[in-house]
């Protein structure tokens, strides 16, 4: 009883946290290109700073930028980065950024209606490859995301191509290349322990890192699937929809055989 207490309040505390929106987002036309206009909800500074304060208590290395200017040039900065001039991105000072959209539908919603697939997560996998060998002057080294969680992985079926959206987190520009890179694998692999039907798992954890196609990256996040106690298993349950802890241990041990199983096709440089 006491435990099922226990994982009732995580679960309730995990659901506010998860449906806090620092920003809003709609869609509108300019020029004929369809956009998204963001911008920061009223009281977001106190919302940031909560939210800021839950990541260090939950050893999470991100946080959110409290200055709304702050945050329109990171958003911007980081959108110009990873798509160039092919896509627009701008902010005008009046509080709001101004992205294009990007072709495509993203992994959750295609794993919420059954369309997702091995392709889309090895196309992921390539992806997050080429953005952390980026340039940032942010790091003042390679970049990084925050929070690659599979609503801002965006799949386009037509290409085979993967693009990264929502730049509302950030590594703290101190952190190691490696130990960055690390903790966004670690992430989307918790949405894929979370998300992704059990037969499916160890396969679509395998593609997705023989597209990302660096070993010393996934040993390192591999050391970090440890199921933590605190408040770090609340984010954990965040990011992983709630699974039972049984299922997850389960669903951990499923991923790290298929992914050590499958590591002797994938080729490595």
């Amino acid at each position: 009883m006491a435990l099922n207490l226990v994982a009732r309040t995580f679960r309730f505390a995990g659901t506010m946290i998860d449906k806090v929106r620092i920003n809003e987002i709609r869609s509108k036309n300019r020029n004929g290109k369809l956009m998204w206009v963001k911008r920061r909800r009223r009281g977001s500074g106190v919302l940031a700073l909560g939210a800021n304060l839950f990541f260090r208590l939950a050893g999470n290395p991100i946080s959110v930028a409290e200055n709304a200017r702050a945050w329109q040039e990171q958003e911007v900065a980081s959108f110009r980065l990873l798509n160039g001039e092919e896509f627009l991105a701008f902010s005008r000072g009046d509080g709001y950024v101004w992205l294009e959209h990007l072709p495509g539908t993203d992994l959750q919603t295609l794993n919420d209606e059954g369309r997702l697939e091995e392709s889309a997560l090895y196309a992921a996998g390539l992806e997050f490859r080429r953005v952390h060998g980026l340039y940032s002057p942010h790091f003042r080294g390679p970049w990084s995301h925050g929070d690659p969680n599979f609503g801002n992985v965006i799949f386009d079926q037509s290409t085979q191509r993967v693009r990264l959206i929502d730049f509302e987190t950030v590594h703290a520009a101190t952190s190691l290349p490696d130990d960055r890179h690390a903790d966004d694998i670690t992430v989307f692999l918790l949405d894929l322990l979370g998300s992704v039907d059990e037969e499916n798992l160890a396969a679509m954890a395998t593609a997705f890192l023989a597209g990302y196609n660096r070993p010393d990256i996934w040993k390192l996040s591999e050391s970090r699937l440890e199921i933590p106690t605190g408040f770090g298993r609340l984010w954990w349950g965040i990011r992983t929809e709630y699974v039972p802890i049984g299922s997850l241990r389960r669903r951990l041990t499923l991923l790290r055989q298929g992914v050590d199983s499958g590591m002797a096709t994938m080729l490595f440089p």
